[in-house]
């Protein structure tokens, strides 16, 4: 259920650019418990922790949107690059927007409201 998938875990912090790196936090474990399989991307700074994170949880078979309004990095440049790296080889990027809109939708299908 799509309703009881979304709300915030506490992970603990972690000291590495992905939050997936063994021994980094509990979050790949939390994940998988609660049968979450997509993991939705944002913070700072979008080509180190946010890429690293989004690569390592695609290479775990989690299925990665990397929120592009939801990132920042030092430059344009480099937000660019990562968003492209993410999209050709790790994952899906989309806007905050269009992440709420597929979240409704997939709310409406499980409860049979059409909207």
């Amino acid at each position: 259920m799509l309703g009881a998938s979304l709300g915030r875990f506490e992970t603990g912090s972690w000291n590495r650019y992905s939050a997936f790196i063994p021994g980094s936090s509990t979050l790949e474990r939390v994940l998988r418990g609660t049968g979450i399989d997509t993991v939705l991307v944002a913070g700072t700074k979008t080509n180190v922790c946010c890429e690293s994170t989004a690569r390592d949880a695609m290479m775990l078979d989690f299925k990665v949107v990397l929120v592009e309004d939801c990132c920042a990095a030092l430059s344009d440049d480099e937000h660019r690059s990562a968003l492209e790296n993410v999209i050709q080889q790790f994952g899906d990027v989309m806007t905050a927007d269009e992440v709420l809109i597929r979240l409704r939708h997939l709310e409406n299908k499980e409860t049979g409201i059409c909207p």
